[in-house]
């Protein structure tokens, strides 16, 4: 699993602070990211989240495949 730090993740999604806390935690209520529990502050990947972007991916593909049978 990815572990990063939460300024990482603002900073690699282009959010500022405030609305990324936002997303953060709907992402830990979903269960799709661990909230750090020490002084680190190291936020940890879920298994579940893994699984949802092997998805994603999956369907982005998919979509892609079916634009370019139309054309």
């Amino acid at each position: 699993m990815n572990d990063t730090k939460k300024s990482h993740i603002h900073y690699k999604t282009n959010l500022n602070f405030k609305i990324g806390k936002k997303y953060q935690d709907c992402l830990i209520t979903y269960g799709l990211l661990k909230s750090p529990k020490s002084e680190n502050r190291i936020f940890r990947m879920t298994e579940k989240e893994a699984d949802y972007i092997t998805y994603f991916k999956r369907f982005k593909e998919y979509k892609n495949l079916q634009e370019t049978a139309f054309y």
